[in-house]
Parts: C-alpha cells; sequence; structure tokens
C-alpha cells in the first residue's frame, strides 16, 4: 500500500509516487484507498498533500480561485479581498481630513501641562 497523499484506484499499478494526489486535492484520512479531497478556493494544496489544505495567510490572496496554484501576495498599496479569493485591491486613500489618532491630543497635554495620563 502506498501511504498518504496518494491514492491507488483498485487495479491500479505502478509506482505510489504515480499515484499522489493532484494539486488543489488533499489525503484527509491518509488512506490511499479513498480518493483524494478537492480543495475549496481561497485555499493551496501542492501535489501529495496530506490532511488539509492550506488556507491563504496574511497578506495573499486565491486571485485564480484555483486551489491547485499557490495563493499570490499582495505588494506594496495593495491588500487581499476580504473574502481571500479574487484580485488584490488597492489601499484605501487616507483622508487629509480624517481626524487624528487618539493618542495625538493626549500626549501633547501631557508634555505642555505635565499631565501622567
Amino acid at each position: 500500500p502506498c501511504a498518504g497523499g496518494r491514492y491507488t484506484k483498485p487495479g491500479s499499478a505502478g509506482p505510489c509516487d504515480e499515484h499522489q494526489c493532484p494539486a488543489g486535492t488533499t489525503d484527509d484520512d491518509r488512506s490511499a484507498a479513498s480518493p483524494c479531497v478537492p480543495c475549496q478556493a481561497g485555499f493551496y494544496a501542492p501535489a501529495g498533500s496530506v490532511d488539509y489544505c492550506d488556507a491563504c495567510g496574511d497578506g495573499t490572496t486565491d486571485g485564480d480561485s484555483d486551489p491547485a496554484t499557490p495563493c499570490t501576495f499582495c505588494g506594496n498599496g495593495t491588500q487581499p479581498p476580504a473574502s481571500g479569493i479574487g484580485a488584490c485591491e488597492a489601499l484605501p486613500a487616507i483622508s487629509p481630513d480624517a481626524p487624528p489618532n487618539n493618542y495625538t491630543i493626549p500626549i501633547a497635554l501631557s508634555v505642555v501641562f505635565g499631565l501622567l495620563l
């Protein structure tokens, strides 16, 4: 019998390496007797994967919705879509009218008046 990450159809022959689960699928029960399970979009599994499909990590996206291709990194000025599936999106522009962060004023007052916050 072949090790996990493979599926051997009944009556098939040949080396176990010829029976790897294809990219985009995984051997979720580590049994060569059961078929490989397809991964969902937003995940990636290289050929011969065992146990589970890998979710696209922080800063990456499944740009082509194909679990057989690696997740892609979103470059500078872009971010993954909220769903984690699809093309990287441009980061929102910072409005000049945006309020300052919550620490600017209290810190400035503590410096001017010697207050401990």
